[in-house]
């Protein structure tokens, strides 16, 4: 598979638990990056079941350390969820639907980890 995301270590937020996490997301992203739309719900229900996962540690981590946007971040994390359901349950049999959950994906990536996770962290390490 070519590599369409690579993780470089600039991305970390310093929580190598979550750090793993996120580099595994990538790999999904590059996965779904790649598929075709019959294989796009296999990897949508993949993306959505790690997510749930993903954000139960997020959010305990967050919760740990006591972080001020907290409730803020879960919202973050609910809406992300509600909106990859919509987009499955839209179906991801056309080559439209496939290329909407795509962007989903990559414009989620960049704003969970890159901005949102490193908010909670700055907060933290005030």
């Amino acid at each position: 598979m070519t590599v369409f995301l690579k993780w470089i270590d600039e991305y970390s937020i310093g929580v190598p638990e979550i750090d793993q996490q996120h580099q595994h997301m990538f790999r999904l992203a590059n996965e779904i990056q790649y598929s075709t739309p019959a294989e796009a719900k296999k990897y949508a229900e993949k993306l959505h079941n790690y997510t749930k996962y993903h954000f139960g540690v997020e959010e305990s981590y967050f919760s740990e350390i006591n972080s001020p946007i907290l409730i803020e971040h879960l919202n973050f994390h609910n809406k992300l969820l509600e909106e990859l359901i919509s987009i499955i349950n839209e179906g991801l049999s056309t080559h439209e639907n496939l290329e909407h959950l795509k962007s989903f994906y990559l414009k989620w990536l960049v704003d969970h980890i890159l901005y949102q996770d490193r908010k909670v962290i700055r907060y933290h390490r005030q």
